[in-house]
């Protein structure tokens, strides 16, 4: 798993919850979209934790653009702010999920390992 967020805190907080699980291995951390499809090509995760408003290039384009190369991935849009039109852009990009970051403690973990199970079968 691969996330992506240019809060450095936020995705360190993230990868402590998510390898609370067994299932879930994070492999990297991407702070904008640019680094984001560098190392989704090169790390080749199963899941994508994407924040949507990053600079150099949003979580929308970032997105577009990993499943364009790699279709077999899914992607988590994550954000906290309330970017219902961004989150359905995202959604139409290709994305699996979106998740507020106001919910991430009680949604994420589960749509995590529901993206994995998809993306391994």
């Amino acid at each position: 798993m691969l996330i992506v967020d240019d809060d450095e805190a936020f995705a360190v907080m993230l990868q402590d919850m998510l390898t609370k699980a067994p299932e879930i291995d994070v492999v990297g951390w991407a702070s904008d979209g640019l680094q984001a499809l560098s190392l989704a090509e090169t790390l080749r995760p199963d899941v994508v934790t994407m924040d949507l408003d990053m600079p150099r290039l949003d979580g929308v384009e970032a997105t577009r653009l990993i499943l364009a190369q790699h279709p077999e991935m899914e992607i988590i849009l994550v954000s906290g702010s309330d970017y219902q039109e961004k989150a359905l852009d995202g959604r139409y990009a290709g994305a699996r999920d979106y998740i507020r970051k106001s919910r991430i403690e009680h949604d994420l973990v589960d749509a995590v390992l529901s993206a994995v199970s998809v993306a391994r079968s």
